[in-house]
């Protein structure tokens, strides 16, 4: 079943299918219905009907891969969308995962969630953190636990990876040239995902410990910018409660507003006048 002939008129390639998997297509195609549709076999189902454009199949199998909502399998979900996943599933699993951003253990104790993150896409982590922010204040997550997913993501990037080594060269010149390369690779992905984050909701503390941390961020100017912001959002507002309150050059010349006047007294003059 791995390749699909239509007689007389092209060749479709298709992934390795299982027989039960290519029955419940056939029998899709036919009625519109399924009747084996499990988190096993939904992955593969799911790859047939993003390339045959089959709406009502893919809502079907992102429905049954998106059952599982909790952080860490949406994120080993989310790990396999440049294999399998097609954008509407991915798209769903970013905003259910925003929605419980706040439950993920950060940094994260397993080797294999760790390996999940470092395969999700950074196209994916930044949605995921714009998806975070525009949630309403009391389902989203802090900024703090999206600075420190992006910190943590930066950190897993691997670099890509040379043709060829340099010929002559001993293993610890090999050794260093990686390590330059890992640092290059974190500090790309650091300068695409700081700038997204809302330093003003980030306390000072959080901010003067990853300062102290990691002082090797000032090496770019994309950064070194980013921080210089950063702490001007905690520093510019006890500079403008210090600072005092001088009214405009234009309120001083005309001096203060004239009271208005009293509606006891407008009532005894008009009753005057009619008087008169």
């Amino acid at each position: 079943y791995e390749i699909l002939r239509v007689t007389g008129v092209q060749t479709c390639a298709l992934p390795i299918l299982t027989a039960l998997e290519f029955e419940e297509l056939r029998l899709f195609c036919y009625t519109g219905t399924i009747r084996s549709l499990t988190e096993a076999t939904a992955p593969a189902l799911l790859a047939l009907a993003n390339k045959f454009a089959l709406a009502e199949l893919e809502e079907l199998c992102c429905g049954v891969l998106l059952r599982k909502s909790q952080p860490l399998d949406l994120l080993q979900l989310l790990s396999s969308v440049p294999a399998r996943c097609s954008s509407r599933l991915r798209g769903l699993a970013t905003g259910q995962l925003a929605r419980c951003a706040s439950s993920l253990p950060l940094p994260l104790p397993r080797a294999v969630d760790r390996s999940a993150l470092a395969r999700v896409p950074l196209d994916v982590v930044v949605e995921l953190i714009t998806t975070a922010q525009a949630l309403p204040a009391r389902i989203s997550c802090t900024e703090s636990t999206l600075l420190r997913l992006a910190l943590e993501k930066a950190a897993l990037e691997k670099p890509a990876v040379p043709s060829a080594a340099p010929s002559g060269a001993t293993v610890d010149e090999l050794n260093a040239q990686l390590m330059e390369m890992r640092r290059s690779a974190e500090l790309r992905a650091l300068q695409r995902l700081l700038p997204l984050i809302r330093w003003p909701a980030i306390p000072a503390g959080d901010l003067l410990d990853l300062l102290q941390a990691r002082p090797d961020l000032y090496g770019s100017t994309l950064l070194r910018d980013v921080i210089a912001e950063a702490a001007d959002c905690h520093t510019k507002p006890q500079k403008q409660r210090l600072a005092p309150i001088v009214p405009p050059a234009r309120m001083r010349a005309k001096g203060p507003p004239k009271a208005p006047p009293d509606r006891k007294s407008t009532r005894l003059n008009s009753s005057h006048s009619q008087d008169l």
